[in-house]
């Protein structure tokens, strides 16, 4: 059974690509001595930012599910080693 990456790098990725787009667009509207150029120069770098985000977004999801898959896996084998644990036991006590 596979254990995924550790995903708290690629949650940190996310955050920061976030917190710059939300800083860049709040600077847009905040700003009055923007030009057009320049705003749309920043609405591109949000743009950009934003372009593949999605996509790491599924590669998450991906962990997220070989996680959960993992620990049901290992619930399983636990609970199978547990009843073998109490036969065991009970035989031990004959």
């Amino acid at each position: 059974m596979n254990i995924p990456p550790n995903t708290c790098p690629m949650i940190d990725a996310l955050i920061k690509v976030i917190e710059d787009s939300y800083r860049i667009a709040y600077t847009v509207r905040e700003r009055q001595d923007l030009s057009a150029e320049e705003a749309s120069d920043m609405l591109r770098e949000i743009e950009y930012n934003l372009r593949h985000e999605s996509q790491k977004l599924e590669e998450l999801r991906t962990a997220n599910l070989q996680l959960r898959d993992a620990v049901h896996h290992y619930k399983l084998r636990v609970d199978e080693l547990e009843l073998r644990v109490n036969e065991l036991e009970w035989l031990a006590s004959e």
